[in-house]
């Protein structure tokens, strides 16, 4: 649920009333686990069979009887009119996160990977029009992955591959320009060969720099 209320997300897929879909969710006694197992009952509260009574509820009455997937269930209340919508379109979020969460748990190539996760982007986000930097710089060290592939060309599973690429985004830094811009953000050492007569300081008080110790009185 928590993806679902990302702004880039829930654009996408015109989510919007993200309470009434908490509600939903609880109604539709959605809890742990995305198919559950026969032998604990757990497929009684996973999401596959929370999505399966929200969509019967699109098209029966509130509390009606129906023979699911996995044996006879009921629907839930107050899917209708255009809470009805809102909860399509959250039921074809879900199931698309679901198929890619389901993904992981086979080993790929670092191109296939990087292919999952093009594919998981432009699934989940209009990367038309959702065009940032932070998404840029995603991309460029997804197809960094792809020169990676000549050296290493196993396959490896999602665990490894998602610590090593979050490593690899967090740890590198962005390059920077100097003097690109009309302003420019500087440490204090750098900004000693600036070559302007005034370097304003952000955040040093006229009382505060330089710091005036005082004298203890014993």
């Amino acid at each position: 649920l928590q993806i679902a209320e990302m702004p880039l997300v829930e654009g996408y897929f015109g989510l919007s009333d993200h309470k009434w879909l908490h509600d939903l969710v609880k109604e539709a006694n959605i809890r742990f686990g995305i198919s559950g197992n026969e032998e604990d009952h757990s497929y009684l509260v996973s999401w596959k069979t929370g999505l399966e009574k929200i969509v019967f509820s699109y098209a029966m009455t509130d509390g009606s009887k129906f023979n699911g997937t996995r044996g006879d269930n009921y629907t839930v209340q107050g899917v209708e009119a255009e809470k009805a919508r809102e909860a399509m379109r959250f039921v074809q979020f879900a199931n698309r996160l679901i198929r890619f969460v389901s993904g992981q748990n086979q080993s790929r190539s670092l191109v296939e990977w990087k292919n999952y996760i093009d594919e998981l982007l432009s699934n989940l986000i209009d990367l038309q029009i959702c065009e940032t930097e932070e998404l840029s710089y995603v991309q460029l060290h997804l197809a960094r992955l792809e020169e990676s592939q000549f050296f290493f060309n196993r396959t490896i599973p999602y665990e490894v591959f998602r610590n090593a690429f979050l490593g690899s985004i967090f740890t590198n830094k962005k390059d920077g320009h100097f003097l690109s811009g009309k302003v420019t953000f500087s440490s204090m050492i750098p900004m000693r060969s600036i070559p302007f007569k005034v370097v304003a300081i952000l955040g040093l008080d006229r009382d505060k720099f330089p710091r005036k110790e005082d004298r203890l009185g014993f």
